[in-house]
């Protein structure tokens, strides 16, 4: 048995088979340890660096966890031989747990739930793509409830086995749908299939909720599935003059005089459902009124770093892709200042001109990173701007007219060209500010 990865993840899973003398070894592609932070000398002197003799060890092995941050393309390895994270934490597992997938927003949605439980008096704790490894799930106290973001390799290497039909998930939600990972997936039928497997990891009572806008959320496997964004019918909200009020089958549940934008409503409103469904599973009711207006929204998504009549700043390093950079676009438009739009980084395959032809005519685009020939060539913009570093593109705002404009990172890549990942990039981003004129 092989684990291929000295990740967070990669330790969790070697300290679980280790606590039951299942023999493993460790490999990673990476030549030494001088990527790692903070790890132990015990961890690290079992681990074998290099891309060789990972190779070897895959080819040799019975059976394979990849931690997700390594792309099994580049090995010759037999599905078949591909174990699952989330198979052995969902076998193993007694808490009761909330998986959440889906392109954009996951971290956003799993932290308000996060968020609802806590104001509610329910312990909890997210793990998986977003938080600790899920394995590390298995030994918190049972009473707390368990919040998986699901990205699409983890639920990828989860469908070539079943799990126990007494276990899995209480509550999963597919929350929407677009292109993305096309450097690591053929296609984006296989992208979406991964993606779909959440239902087959769902308990014979548990809830499915599913995007009444994209049709590739839809219930495929589960029996039924409850539509959110369908009027009349599963979860919606409306905008009432004084708030926003949230409802099941049009009954109001919850309501919030926060001003959110037309994503972050719509990321609530899944929370909410989710929330719900946990009360009603447990025979409880969701104390009323529901009152949100305390709620916090999760850093680097949207985050306002400045607004003054002059100059407002949005700091959205959580965007990886090109879709949820186009969705930001359109939440911003309105405002009426002139645009000016970072992206950069891994494209990951996928291509900007889809989503980003129509941009207001007096926009100004700066390109940095791994793939910034590529960007440029794809939006073909007049007012485009290329640089090798997120860096060098604020030096070069900071000599600009700062006159009603918006300042839009929204990079619609990847992180891991430059940063170790989006938060770094994002704390980065808002640092080079600081170091400007801009704040």
């Amino acid at each position: 048995m092989v684990i291929v990865g000295a990740t967070k993840t990669g330790k969790s899973i070697h300290n679980f088979l280790k606590l039951r003398d299942i023999p493993h070894s460790i490999v990673d592609t990476r030549d030494n340890a001088s990527f790692i932070e903070d790890d132990s000398e015990e961890f690290l002197s079992i681990v074998k660096f290099g891309n060789e003799k990972a190779k070897e060890a895959i080819a040799n092995a019975d059976e394979v966890y990849f931690s997700p941050s390594i792309n099994q393309i580049e090995f010759e390895i037999s599905k078949e031989k591909i174990k699952s994270e989330l198979n052995l934490f969902l076998t193993f597992s007694k808490h009761f747990t909330i998986g959440i997938t889906g392109t954009n927003g996951k971290s956003t949605v799993c932290y308000f739930i996060s968020q609802l439980l806590d104001s509610l008096g329910v312990p909890n704790e997210i793990i998986g793509n977003f938080g600790s490894p899920m394995l590390n799930g298995l030994y918190l106290d049972l009473n707390k409830v368990l919040i998986v973001e699901l990205s699409s390799f983890q639920l990828e290497d989860a469908s070539n086995s079943s799990i126990p039909k007494s276990r899995g998930l209480n509550i999963a939600g597919f929350i929407n749908f677009s292109e993305d990972h096309l450097d690591r997936h053929p296609s984006e039928e296989t992208y979406l299939n991964a993606k779909k497997c959440i239902e087959k990891k769902i308990k014979p009572n548990g809830i499915f909720l599913y995007n009444q806008a994209y049709t590739a959320t839809h219930p495929s496997y589960s029996q039924k599935g409850i539509p959110v964004g369908k009027e009349n019918l599963g979860y919606n909200y409306r905008q009432l003059a004084e708030c926003l009020a949230f409802e099941f089958n049009d009954q109001e549940i919850a309501r919030t005089t926060q001003k959110l934008s037309a994503v972050n409503a719509e990321n609530l409103l899944f929370a909410i459902g989710v929330v719900h469904q946990l009360f009603i599973q447990k025979n409880e009711l969701l104390p009323q009124p529901f009152n949100l207006d305390n709620l916090d929204l999760l850093r680097f998504r949207m985050e306002v770093i400045k607004d003054t009549d002059q100059v407002t700043i949005i700091n959205d390093s959580k965007s990886t892709n090109p879709h949820s950079t186009y969705a930001a676009i359109n939440q911003l438009v309105l405002l009426n200042k002139r645009l000016i739009l970072i992206l950069g980084g891994d494209t990951k395959g996928l291509i900007f001109s889809k989503n980003l032809l129509n941009l207001p005519p007096d926009t100004t685009c700066y390109i940095y990173g791994k793939d910034k020939d590529k960007i440029y060539k794809e939006i073909s913009f007049k007012n485009t701007f290329i640089f090798e570093t997120l860096k060098e593109v604020i030096d070069h705002l900071d000599t600009q007219n700062k006159d009603n404009v918006l300042i839009l990172f929204s990079p619609g890549c990847s992180s891991k060209d430059q940063y170790r990942d989006y938060i770094h990039r994002g704390d980065e981003f808002t640092q080079y500010l600081k170091d400007c004129s801009f704040l």
